[in-house]
């Protein structure tokens, strides 16, 4: 179970005493006594009822998705930290060993100097570093923007597991009630068919009442096997969403329908706020400006670069200079003058790249758009239907109260009990629809709009920019 929970207690006790002593009867019964009370309170504490907050919060948790999310934005991170690096000094250190077959020496001035030494060694250590490198800065800022497209991308990811977290906790809910329904509908055929035998026995009625109250009885059997069904399917949906398995009861989110019930926000700033607030859409945008500084980058190579190389050696072998060490800097400039073509080529590529990320940040804008007006009209549905379904439900409850009494009393018919409590039934269902819709319909509002998992969206405000 996903629920923290006391699976069970197991306690040995072993006493050595005399058993006629009243004192050690008396310790034996309150040590009874507390066994008990431990696995009473064990068995109380395995079943705490899954809550659509704790749903999301494992659904987070277990995602592969967020994972995988998470990793590509590190993998961002070190796209930057690669991409600064070619810009900052280098520090290599070689080392080396030479046999050679013979020693080479010379007389220099009266001098034997050895040229070559059979054992020679050495080592050097060089410091490289650009002081300029034009292609360097535009890929630095596309490294920059992607990363922070991928800290976006992550946002979002995350938002999306939550928000079907919810969908799948809301549908396990309703299945839920569809099923207390089927047991009322169960429980309200029996007692008719046990009403109608008795009236069939005393002779007060046709034997046709109880057929139609044991075919009822039948329908409302056949119900709830089939909602049964579909609330396994649906506590299978939540289990793979959550990593764990559900067994139900669910907890109802009451703040969550008290906020979807509550006077929506002003739509002609919600679309706003979605453009400035989901995360997708700033991500497409973010990757706008890393097409443009990839464009730039080619031109850049016809840009000649400056480097700075330091280097300090040190070997057995003097030579002729005399000297076992030695150091030198170098000031490099290099100027790629033509370079076949390709730099041509790419910067013709990378500028259609910068009209495709348009192309993605358009299409992305009006499916927002085409979202949001969707879920409003979803949202406003929703809030329609739920009023009379309700009132549906209430006035059925009380016309299937009503019948039966009336049939007790003989003033009505087999058929009126079996109809109502059909219609009673159907109500029920229809509300819970109708409250799983209203609330699904908020969350999809709030998906549409940018918001955070399980916040409710709001207008934004005049002067305020979203988080």
């Amino acid at each position: 179970m996903l629920r923290t929970s006391i699976r069970s207690a197991r306690m040995t006790v072993r006493l050595e005493v005399d058993p006629r002593s009243l004192r050690c009867q008396a310790a034996l019964r309150r040590a009874a006594v507390a066994l008990l009370v431990l696995l009473a309170l064990a068995g109380g504490a395995a079943a705490a009822p899954l809550t659509l907050d704790e749903a999301v919060r494992l659904a987070l948790d277990t995602s592969e998705d967020v994972r995988a999310a998470r990793a590509r934005r590190a993998q961002a991170d070190a796209g930057v930290t690669a991409a600064r690096a070619a810009l900052l000094p280098g520090l290599t250190l070689t080392g080396s060993y030479t046999r050679r077959a013979r020693e080479v020496t010379r007389n220099v001035g009266g001098e034997d100097v050895t040229i070559q030494s059979a054992n020679a060694l050495g080592a050097n250590l060089t410091v490289a570093t650009t002081l300029f490198d034009g292609r360097a800065y535009p890929l630095l800022r596309a490294a920059h923007r992607q990363r922070d497209a991928a800290t976006l991308d992550e946002q979002e990811r995350r938002r999306q597991i939550a928000f079907g977290a919810a969908a799948a906790f809301l549908t396990a809910l309703g299945h839920e009630r569809v099923v207390d329904a089927a047991v009322r509908r169960q429980e309200f055929a029996v007692a008719r068919q046990r009403d109608a035998a008795a009236r069939v026995d005393a002779r007060l009625v046709s034997t046709n009442d109880r057929t139609q109250a044991d075919l009822e009885v039948a329908t409302a059997s056949r119900e709830l096997a089939g909602a049964r069904a579909a609330l396994a399917v649906a506590y299978a949906e939540l289990a793979w969403w959550i990593g764990g398995d559900v067994a139900g009861p669910l907890v109802e989110p009451d703040r969550l329908h008290a906020t979807a019930s509550a006077p929506p926000p002003d739509p002609a700033g919600l679309a706003d706020l979605a453009r400035r607030q989901r995360p997708d859409l700033a991500a497409t945008r973010l990757r706008v400006d890393v097409a443009r500084e990839l464009a730039a980058e080619p031109g850049r190579r016809a840009w000649p670069t400056l480097d700075l190389i330091g280097q300090y050696r040190l070997t057995n072998e003097a030579g002729l200079s005399g000297h076992n060490t030695d150091w030198l800097v170098t000031l490099s400039a290099t100027w790629e003058v033509w370079d076949g073509g390709r730099r041509g080529a790419d910067a013709r590529a990378r500028a259609l790249d910068v009209e495709l990320a348009h192309l993605d940040v358009s299409a992305a804008d009006r499916r927002a758009r085409a979202e949001l007006a969707a879920a409003q009209a979803r949202l406003d549905g929703a809030r329609a239907a739920l009023p009379p379904a309700e009132q549906v439900a209430a006035a059925a409850a009380q016309h299937a109260d009503e019948v039966a009494v009336l049939y007790a009393q003989g003033l009505a018919r087999a058929l009126d009990v079996v109809d109502a409590g059909a219609r009673r039934y159907d109500a029920e269902v229809a509300v819970a629809r109708a409250r799983v819709e209203l609330a699904a319909a908020w969350l999809e509002l709030g998906l549409a709009t940018g918001a955070p998992p399980l916040a409710a969206p709001t207008s934004p405000s005049p002067a305020g920019d979203s988080p």
